[in-house]
């Protein structure tokens, strides 16, 4: 868990666990404007820093990510369990913290408050001792450490803890035990003992500890200062057959939500219950006068995401088919009025998602990687910090980007191009083109929203065929990057993504189309990537690989005529180098961390 700052605006996601905590985050945004234009500006992320983070530690909280104005942790990749600290601005190293030795390290919480980094140590069914331990976040230095004798009955719950400026309040033992500690010296204040048999969940705001409990089919939420204990409680609904505790969220002025079975609570910082909302939450944002929060999914497979009057409840817009909390491991962050978050989906880059609380308006800020291997980890200082993985723990990375403004152009790197910019899906195939399979096909246009605006022709083409059953084809324009060199860099980086998450083949058919496996709610679908130009369409079929390998050329040469192409010159020389064969790509593998690498860690 990480302790929020003292001001500003926060975003946090639920955690389905039995004692499941909130994840403050803050981004402020860039506060050196670009000089005024005629030429429209727009956002784009600009690389800061970058250096070599390992993949998310599954035994550590959050990952061992963990980012705040005054550090940022990230997992120590040449010791199992261990931790880096690091400057937010530059990314410089501060220390290493060593793991614990006589801790029962299977699992770790951090949390910051005040300049002083906590974590506790502990979990069930392993040996050794649950463990708590300050460090100063500018030298690593250890301030204090408390060991309590592990329980004879393994903790299934483990050692949580809320760190806040008034102290740090600890979880722990079975039945749990609440035990208030001093921030500066990690001496005891009190120490409290839930009901046995009661399940809790938790959440930390900028002073107080959120507590949910359900003992015996009551459900009940209080708010406890580690200093004076109690502040507020109220009664709330039976989770129903969810069986667990409704889950607290918490924000910086003491804002409170709170989680029932088909809706949540809003209570002010005194507990006051502002609104109840009948919407089952899957995340929330706070800004200084908005609530936004996603729904969960309609029938469709969407979210939807919310705006409220902070201090009334009252709705002030509604977004649909948002899915703004899309990759496992993000947070979603705020500012200025702003939310953040990764988006997976089409098209094929990794995205940061903003989204204006006041309007509603959505801009997609493109990365140079695949959506399935980057990850927005957390904000603050001024910079987002997205962790990549690049075929493999070995080659992970955690980037810092800012945003600025640049002129808008469909040719400039980290922009999504205009509508104009995408042509139509349906010209890259034609009836002749398949009559192989049978004469008389029948395009069928789609058409796509990107970043809250309409593209002028369809990016997508479903191609059905005369009788019916025949082999039906789908056509989809993937992405329009800026270069054709820039193209074949995220194609390149796309087989790096598909290595981590399948045991599927991945195929090189040649310098340019790439055969591989998505998994899809139906089973494993067979894809086939092509690139020429600028310009990746992705190919299914319902059917097997060759008719796909055998439209792939014909895909290649059809998209030869769209804007921006090349072709080779009288010589045999091809004008964009991303139009020409690379030497490697007979052997499998185009060299995954190569291209894309390079483009994320140039400074700038």
């Amino acid at each position: 868990m990480q302790g929020p700052a003292a001001t500003g605006p926060v975003v946090l996601r639920l955690r389905q666990i039995a004692v499941a905590a909130a994840v403050v985050l803050l981004l402020a945004t860039d506060t050196h404007p670009e000089p005024h234009d005629a030429i429209p500006q727009v956002p784009v992320l600009t690389a800061v820093w970058s250096r070599a983070a390992d993949a998310p530690d599954p035994s550590l909280d959050g990952g061992g990510f963990l980012v705040s104005d005054a550090v940022v942790v990230v997992p120590d990749r040449d010791r199992a369990r261990g931790l880096v600290l690091l400057d937010p601005a530059s990314g410089r190293e501060r220390a290493r913290i060593p793991p614990d030795p006589a801790a029962r390290s299977v699992h770790a919480y951090l949390g910051v408050a005040e300049r002083t980094l906590v974590v506790a140590r502990g979990v069930g069914y392993a040996p050794g001792a649950d463990v708590v331990t300050a460090y100063s976040v500018d030298t690593g230095q250890q301030l204090w450490r408390r060991q309590w004798p592990a329980d004879r009955e393994p903790d299934v719950l483990g050692t949580h803890l809320a760190v806040t400026r008034r102290g740090v309040l600890v979880l722990r033992g079975t039945p749990t035990r609440l035990e208030s500690l001093d921030l500066s010296s990690g001496l005891t204040r009190w120490r409290a003992t839930a009901r046995e048999g009661c399940q809790l969940a938790t959440s930390e705001s900028l002073d107080a500890l959120l507590v949910t409990t359900l003992c015996r089919g009551a459900a009940r939420i209080r708010s406890i200062d580690p200093v004076s204990g109690l502040l507020w409680s109220d009664d709330l609904a039976p989770p129903g057959k969810e069986e667990r505790p409704p889950t607290p969220i918490a924000v910086a002025d003491g804002t409170v939500a709170v989680t029932e079975a088909d809706s949540f609570r809003l209570y002010s910082a005194q507990g006051r219950m502002i609104a109840r909302i009948p919407e089952s939450l899957w995340a929330m944002g706070f800004t200084a006068d908005t609530l936004l929060y996603e729904s969960a999914t309609d029938q469709g497979g969407h979210t939807r995401l919310h705006a409220l009057d902070r201090s009334t409840g009252r709705p002030r817009w509604t977004a649909g088919g948002v899915d703004v909390w899309s990759v496992e491991g993000s947070h979603l962050a705020a500012a200025d009025g702003v939310l953040y978050s990764t988006w997976i989906g089409w098209p094929l880059p990794a995205f940061v998602l903003t989204v204006d609380a006041r309007t509603g308006t959505r801009r997609l800020l493109p990365l140079p990687t695949t959506a399935t291997d980057s990850r927005v980890i957390g904000a603050a200082a001024g910079l987002v910090y997205v962790q990549t993985a690049l075929e493999g723990d070995e080659n992970a990375r955690l980037t810092a980007y800012r945003v600025r403004q640049r002129p808008a152009s469909d040719q400039a790197a980290g922009v999504v191009p205009p509508a104009a910019a995408w042509p139509n899906a349906c010209t890259a195939l034609t009836e002749q083109d398949l009559t192989f399979l049978a004469p008389g096909y029948v395009p069928i246009p789609r058409r796509r929203t990107l970043s809250d605006a309409g593209l002028t022709a369809p990016s997508q083409c479903d191609f059905l065929p005369p009788a019916e059953r025949g082999i039906s084809l789908t056509l989809s324009l993937d992405w329009v990057a800026p270069t054709a060199a820039a193209a074949h860099d995220l194609l390149r980086a796309k087989e790096c993504a598909q290595h981590q998450v399948s045991i599927e083949p991945v195929t090189w058919l040649d310098p340019h189309s790439l055969e591989l496996f998505e998994s899809t709610p139906e089973g494993s679908l067979r894809v086939v990537y092509v690139q020429q130009g600028r310009y990746l369409v992705r190919l299914t079929a319902t059917s097997h690989s060759a008719v796909l390998r055998r439209i792939a050329p014909l895909v290649r040469q059809r998209l030869t005529a769209w804007p921006g192409v090349t072709l080779p010159s009288a010589t045999g020389h091809h004008d964009d180098p991303g139009d020409q064969p690379s030497a490697d790509w007979a052997a499998g593998s185009l060299g995954c961390a190569s291209a894309p690498v390079a483009a994320m860690t140039r400074p700038q």
